[in-house]
């Protein structure tokens, strides 16, 4: 055999190796990568869509500044339900603050001498709302019918009361993330 026979059949080789790699089949694969964005949702209603009413009370119960009407008055915020991911919701109460009590709601209506102050239930962790104050957060209600309870009462905040209808315009601003 002479060296161009050899070279011949190498070549010959390397072209059958090379043409059996050219002919292997190729796939290409196509994917499309994705999402959705979406903000969080929740829903509420305050003490089942009524307002909260402190009843008629006698001024002979007042026994002086800071005295606060018994029994208190429940009232809840229940969820109508918050979307999957909801971490928290914040409630941040406003509204005019009594300038004899300073931290508590002001009435209108001709009564002096009381404000209305209202109190956060958290399990174990009973905490006055502040007019305008920091924020009170919560763990999301995911199912509908969950509940944040509240409680509301009369106190005095001056040494004399003056009878007539008393009423605090109460704003609560909830946000959730």
């Amino acid at each position: 055999m002479s060296l161009n026979s050899h070279t011949t059949r190498l070549a010959a080789a390397l072209g059958l190796l090379l043409a059996s790699q050219a002919s292997q089949a190729q796939d290409r694969l196509n994917v499309n990568v994705g999402g959705e964005f979406y903000n969080a949702t929740c829903g509420f209603i305050v003490n089942g869509g009524a307002d909260v009413d402190l009843g008629r009370v006698n001024i002979n119960v007042f026994t002086g500044v800071g005295h606060i009407v018994r029994p208190w008055t429940n009232f809840d915020i229940t969820s109508t339900g918050c979307s999957a991911g909801t971490t928290s919701v914040h409630m941040r109460w406003r509204g005019a603050v009594d300038p004899d009590a300073g931290r508590d709601f002001a009435v209108t209506g001709g009564a002096t001498g009381v404000a209305v102050i209202i109190h956060s239930e958290r399990p174990g962790v009973s905490s006055r709302v502040v007019p305008n104050g920091a924020a009170h957060t919560w763990a999301p209600g995911t199912a509908s019918g969950d509940r944040y309870p509240h409680r509301a009462s009369f106190i005095q905040t001056l040494p004399t009361i003056t009878e007539g209808p008393a009423s605090a315009a109460v704003t609560i601003d909830i946000t959730y993330n």
